[in-house]
């Protein structure tokens, strides 16, 4: 077992490497490189303490050698060391030598994920500064260490999990205009920095939408970048909301209804109506406005519809659903007044209701898999308790004169067949699709 003390001397800082080779010369020439310097040896811990508990401070008598990088220059030495025992399986473990790299590297891992937990504090991703953060942080993103939410962001997996997908939006629109002062924050993305209601798989690709007063709004700078075209007379509508430039309610919700689908668009319109963040009167005489912007009659069309009365976007989707399936548009959050069995006088709101002319009341219910298994909204209770109080429940409105009731899941909705089939069972009349306005133009 031979040694050798091999001072690597770059522009930056002295490395003291400690170069070991045995029986095995292939491994001495692959140790030194201009990437990563390390030492070789037999899997041996008593051998590696004894390596490691070396005096790197030691500075023997330097006797220069041919280098063996041209990046580096390199001076070698003799120095004794104890024979470790070799095992019956000599394979080699590599490391990073102490002060060598492998001290550089760890620390700079820390002072990464220092700066990432800062950049969550202040709702971010973090972004490198340095050509060697970048490096870095590419290794720990292939380790796992951390994930890659948008190009050059980088975050980590525990917290990133546990952020819904308006948070991440908003982490990355506030981190883009950090970044990239002149960024500006529009369409749904928009609507996720507002936080309106709308459904996740619209950020299910990671694209975020922009909006530029010029150039083609068809040409993205990469493919996580979604540019629409803002009218320089229409730059009044930005705003700065949470450390994010971005447009205000009343140009959100115009993009959004030019650019994405009515039931997509629908929710996000119910929620500012509830929200109080526009008024439907003032959002189509804006839309009626000269030079607003292509496709203006979507947005106007979307309003339309929308009052508000949706008390999430589970609901909102729903009802978008069953208009476009063809159904007519039913009341919504009806009160019926029931008597239960102790006699108490009791209240039960349904998401919708249908009054049909034969004089039938169908009543359609939206389950969501919350209240079966949030404890904020189980109150303690069981699955079995809580179906039978929706049991309770149903019989109450069948009391108050309800002759049908429609119980639907969310899936139901996002598969359409299943929610027409039950709405259809129920005797709710069910006409040809509405035809809905199609865009003019690609701007």
């Amino acid at each position: 077992m031979t040694a050798t003390v091999t001072e690597v001397t770059d522009s930056v800082t002295p490395v003291t490497v400690i170069v070991i080779w045995s029986r095995f010369p292939h491994f001495r020439h692959s140790v030194c490189n201009p990437v990563t310097v390390v030492a070789a040896w037999p899997q041996s811990l008593s051998f590696q303490s004894q390596l490691l508990s070396l005096d790197h401070s030691y500075r023997p008598q330097l006797q220069a050698s041919q280098p063996f990088v041209s990046a580096y220059s390199a001076y070698s030495a003799p120095y004794s060391v104890p024979s470790p025992r070799v095992d019956h399986n000599p394979r080699f473990e590599w490391i990073i030598a102490t002060q060598s790299l492998y001290g550089k590297s760890m620390t700079m891992r820390l002072h990464i994920k220092q700066q990432v937990r800062q950049a969550h504090q202040a709702r971010q991703c973090y972004t490198p500064r340095s050509n060697t953060e970048r490096v870095t942080v590419r290794r720990m993103a292939e380790s796992c260490e951390l994930v890659t939410p948008h190009r050059g962001m980088y975050a980590e997996p525990e917290y990133w999990s546990m952020l819904n997908h308006i948070s991440k939006v908003q982490h990355i629109g506030s981190t883009l205009c950090r970044e990239k002062p002149g960024t500006i924050i529009a369409g749904i993305s928009a609507a996720a920095v507002w936080g309106l209601d709308h459904s996740a798989y619209l950020h299910k690709s990671g694209v975020i939408t922009i909006a530029k007063p010029y150039g083609n709004p068809n040409r993205a700078t990469h493919s996580q970048l979604r540019r629409i075209y803002l009218p320089a007379r229409h730059m009044n509508h930005v705003t700065m909301h949470n450390n994010t430039q971005v447009t205000d309610p009343t140009r959100t919700l115009f993009d959004c209804g030019r650019t994405e689908a009515f039931h997509d668009a629908f929710p996000v319109f119910e929620s500012a109506i509830r929200q109080n963040s526009v008024d439907s009167t003032a959002f189509l005489e804006y839309c009626s406005q000269a030079y607003v912007g292509r496709n203006r009659h979507l947005p106007a069309f979307v309003m339309s519809k929308a009052r508000g009365l949706s008390e999430n976007g589970g609901e909102s989707f729903a009802l978008a659903v069953i208009f476009e399936l063809g159904f007519p548009w039913p009341e919504q959050q009806v009160e019926f007044t029931c008597i239960g069995p102790d006699g108490a006088r009791k209240v039960r709101r349904v998401d919708f209701a249908w009054y049909l002319p034969d004089g039938r009341i169908v009543v359609g219910e939206l389950d969501g898999q919350q209240k079966y298994v949030d404890p904020s909204m189980t109150g303690g209770r069981s699955i079995a308790a809580i179906v039978e109080d929706e049991r309770e429940r149903s019989q109450m409105l069948y009391r108050c004169g309800v002759s049908a009731v429609v119980r639907f899941a969310f899936d139901d909705v996002v598969r359409r067949a299943p929610l027409e089939r039950k709405l259809r069972e129920a005797g709710v009349p069910c006409g040809a699709p509405p035809v809905l306005p199609q865009p003019h133009g690609r701007r």
